[in-house]
């Protein structure tokens, strides 16, 4: 039996309309992969996780903003996950919410963000404003 590549098949059909009949040819082929390793679109930003607040961040690129509707936001941080048991689960933060601000410092960037939240000391809870759709709002979360 030979063994034929996915790119070796070709399905032939018609097309019937109004003006003309025709026949067309599709050849198959593997869609390429356009995935990293850990899931995350090849050209967007590995999330990067904070371990103190229990959730994987990411920057906010032009594409994620128009996908999600943030398209007139300038900075800020998206959640890419909420780890199960942790400070931001109790704070109900959820995949796709946009952190704005901690403490009423608003930041651009994963790093600043990080830097942010490595000042908060243990026992203290922190302020996180939020963009979750169309509706802004704090967060109040505590740090173990």
């Amino acid at each position: 039996m030979e063994k034929r590549k996915k790119s070796d098949i070709v399905l032939t059909g018609e097309v019937i309309s109004d003006k003309a009949e025709k026949t067309i040819a599709v050849k198959l082929d593997e869609r390429p992969t356009e995935r990293t390793d850990s899931g995350t679109p090849q050209g967007q930003p590995e999330p990067q996780m904070n371990e103190k607040l229990g959730l994987d961040i990411q920057n906010l690129t032009p594409e994620i903003a128009k996908q999600l509707g943030y398209e007139n936001e300038q900075g800020g941080v998206l959640v890419a996950n909420v780890i199960s048991g942790s400070p931001a689960e109790d704070a109900r933060l959820q995949r796709g919410d946009l952190i704005k601000e901690v403490n009423r410092t608003a930041f651009n960037n994963v790093q600043a963000f990080n830097s942010e939240v490595a000042k908060l000391q243990s026992g203290e809870s922190a302020a996180l404003l939020v963009r979750r759709g169309q509706n802004n709002f704090f967060v109040a979360i505590s740090i173990p």
